[in-house]
């Protein structure tokens, strides 16, 4: 809601200044909801998508979800319920603390639980998984 919102406002091509705001805002969101923020890269291509939505699919990205279909169909033409939608986001993070006052979980769990220490298993140097990521990349 909070990207479609940036499309209506902005048009095709939103200023960094603007993109910056809503990632902020949606930074603050995923915080609140105790989610990692997104790469400015996600915003980016949910606009892509609702370009692509708005555009019958002839540009933008054309792979876009069925969530991206049903916000379009039920806000992209409704500007007052939008407004409202991203007024019930923003209220909801009222009171909330900024980012760098959120508590932060750990990225990984201790050792001893259980799991092994590293970041994405079958990525083990050795592994043909390995092999291939890292010699592609």
């Amino acid at each position: 809601m909070l990207a479609l919102d940036l499309r209506k406002r902005t048009g095709v091509q939103p200023d960094q200044e603007n993109l910056a705001r809503t990632k902020s805002v949606l930074d603050e969101w995923a915080l609140s909801q105790g989610h990692r923020p997104r790469p400015m890269a996600g915003l980016i291509f949910k606009l892509g998508n609702f370009h692509a939505i708005a555009t019958g699919r002839l540009e933008g990205l054309s792979h876009g979800g069925a969530g991206d279909q049903r916000v379009w169909d039920s806000l992209a033409d409704d500007a007052q319920a939008l407004r409202e939608a991203v007024a019930k986001i923003k209220k909801q993070l009222e009171g909330v603390p900024p980012w760098y006052q959120v508590e932060r979980r750990p990225l990984c769990l201790p050792v001893g639980a259980g799991f092994a220490l590293m970041a994405r298993p079958g990525l083990e140097p050795g592994t043909p998984r390995f092999s291939v990521v890292c010699s592609t990349s």
